[in-house]
């Protein structure tokens, strides 16, 4: 069955090497990230609380 792409309105694989698989470690390995400004985003807290 061939899937709708709604007129490449979809994602589509950019072919970077990365996966699902690899770690925020894995993708930033040899890179320095001193001096630069991050945004953080979906972050999420359970509190469990019995």
């Amino acid at each position: 069955m061939r899937q709708n792409n709604y007129h490449g309105a979809l994602q589509k694989p950019l072919d970077s090497g990365f996966n699902a698989t690899l770690t925020a470690s894995d993708v930033i390995k040899g890179i320095s990230l001193k001096g630069k400004t991050t945004i953080v985003t979906g972050t999420y807290l359970k509190i469990f609380d019995p």
